[in-house]
């Protein structure tokens, strides 16, 4: 599979708030309400802004052959021994194996390398759990909110 993560930009916007409000990404999402336009540009100006040498979080787009089928999220801790991973899958491409591809493409970044790797997952997204649990990710005990915690020493 010919996947390839790249920083997301400005120019990626209308797509990546077109992916969270996909209903289907939101009842897999944490936070399942709809995002507005003018909340959405916020948020994206806010990550794009951050210094690049120590950002708290990055966001790239997944490519397969140079066409965008997903995105996933870098949520790094304050010590930056640990970052918490989250991922979508456009809509358009799911049922392929791409989420697979694209976590895995995450956990292999120079900047994660030798880090804990994270990911919340809610128990009914089924296809979220057998990723993490496919690559090798350990369960913990779930938070409080009822989340499955999944994490791996990369």
């Amino acid at each position: 599979m010919n996947l390839n993560l790249r920083p997301a930009t400005s120019a990626d916007a209308e797509r990546l708030l077109a992916w969270r409000n996909d209903l289907v990404t939101r009842q897999s999402s944490i936070n399942t309400d709809p995002v507005s336009l003018e909340n959405h540009l916020a948020w994206l100006a806010k990550i794009l802004r951050e210094d690049e040498s120590a950002p708290t979080r990055q966001l790239f787009i997944a490519e397969e052959v140079g066409t965008p089928v997903g995105t996933v999220r870098l949520d790094w801790a304050s010590d930056r021994k640990a970052v918490e991973l989250s991922w979508t899958i456009a809509p358009e491409a799911r049922g392929r194996g791409l989420g697979q591809a694209m976590v895995e493409a995450a956990t292999e970044l120079p900047a994660v390398r030798g880090k804990q790797v994270l990911a919340k997952v809610k128990p009914e997204n089924v296809a979220s759990m057998k990723i993490v649990a496919n690559l090798g990710f350990t369960r913990l005990p779930d938070d409080p909110l009822g989340l499955t915690e999944w994490l791996i020493q990369k």
